[in-house]
């Protein structure tokens, strides 16, 4: 689904939707697109939240070490960083 697609229908149905869970890559670029979608859903009162990140068995260290450090003890928190209710 594009971006527009997703604002528009995210519009139409605002008062169905309760919450919109994030799942970009841990990249630098899927970390710029979950801010850009929170930012454009979070005035429709939306709750915005990332889904937990970690390292799987085989995965590949290809992270900084200070975010994979970080990321695995993180459990699914709202996306402006304070915990879900």
């Amino acid at each position: 689904m594009r971006i527009a697609q997703l604002i528009d229908r995210l519009r139409s149905d605002s008062d169905k939707i309760k919450e919109v869970i994030l799942a970009t890559n841990p990249s630098l670029e899927g970390e710029a697109t979950a801010v850009y979608l929170a930012e454009r859903i979070r005035p429709m009162e939306i709750k915005v939240t990332r889904l937990a990140r970690g390292l799987p068995v085989g995965g590949i260290w290809n992270m900084p070490m200070n975010l994979l450090c970080r990321a695995p003890s993180r459990e699914e928190r709202s996306f402006d960083g304070g915990e879900n209710e």
